[in-house]
């Protein structure tokens, strides 16, 4: 493969010219790839195993079909050839969808890569190379829990395209729609790969509901993210500036007092010691 020749492109994904993919990648010059996500009946994704001769990520699990856009090729027709070069998938019967494109950047090997879904195709398959070990099907949520606790038995491919998740799921969801491709992200190397361990992206969590009875006294409640205080049967926070206010007032009046007290005791005592003067 690093012998095949590919189109190598600007930051709008122009081609610019042609070179062998070993040179394209050793140069971090932005190219094309392509994952797809094959999917049947139930809403599985077949997912591929790579033998231990596979030339990147051996004895990982993969997206259903990947690889580079040649020379002169356009996404689809890379992605259909490959599918029948790997898988024995008539080109002509190849159902394509994308619903996602990544951006040159978001993984370490400037690639532009198109993601697809294709289906519901339930096999029979015909690999056609010993770089793949095994077939399978799997649910989303078995290829989540791959992801996020097994990373080093996912291929760099398959973390990458599992960053689109719910766009995935979304296609799944209603396969007859194109789901728009995400807005472009600025391209950079420094996105780590292996995706961090966590929750996997693109995944909401489910809110906690709220307890019966919330809202009561004793119980906090946020209401625009600012918790209300709990009921304690003591002074509203309300009525707390009036009382720091009272608070204030009498401690300058005792203040006051004092220093009033002081000066008369001291005008006192000048008098008395000016009589007393008076008097030697």
């Amino acid at each position: 493969m690093s012998d095949t020749q590919v189109d190598y492109v600007d930051t709008q994904d122009h081609v610019v010219g042609t070179g062998s993919l070993a040179t394209v990648q050793s140069t971090f010059q932005p190219h094309r790839w392509f994952f797809v996500f094959i999917y049947n009946d139930a809403g599985e994704i077949l997912m591929l195993h790579r033998s231990e001769v596979h030339e990147t990520s051996p004895n990982c699990w993969d997206v259903s079909c990947e690889g580079p856009v040649t020379a002169g090729e356009d996404y689809p027709s890379a992605a259909r050839r490959t599918l029948e070069a790997q898988l024995g998938i008539p080109a002509e019967t190849v159902p394509l969808r994308p619903f996602a494109k990544i951006p040159a950047g978001l993984d370490n090997s400037k690639r532009f890569i198109q993601l697809y879904t294709c289906g519901p195709l339930n096999g029979p398959f015909s690999p056609a190379t010993e770089e793949f070990a095994q077939l399978a099907f799997a649910r989303p949520e078995d290829v989540d829990a791959l992801v996020e606790s097994s990373p080093g038995e996912a291929a760099e491919c398959l973390r990458i395209a599992w960053r689109f998740r719910s766009k995935l799921a979304a296609q799944l969801a209603n396969p007859g729609k194109i789901v728009e491709a995400p807005a472009p992200v600025q391209a950079t190397t420094t996105v780590p790969v292996p995706i961090a361990s966590g929750p996997p992206p693109y995944v909401p969590r489910p809110s906690a509901p709220v307890p019966k009875g919330a809202g009561m006294a004793g119980t906090a409640v946020a209401t625009h993210g600012i918790p209300a205080m709990a009921d304690s049967g003591g002074a509203s926070t309300a009525e707390a500036p009036s009382q720091a206010a009272s608070g204030l007032q009498f401690s300058v009046g005792m203040i006051g007092g004092a220093v009033l007290l002081l000066f008369k005791f001291g005008a006192f005592f000048l008098k008395f010691a000016k009589v007393w003067l008076s008097m030697l």
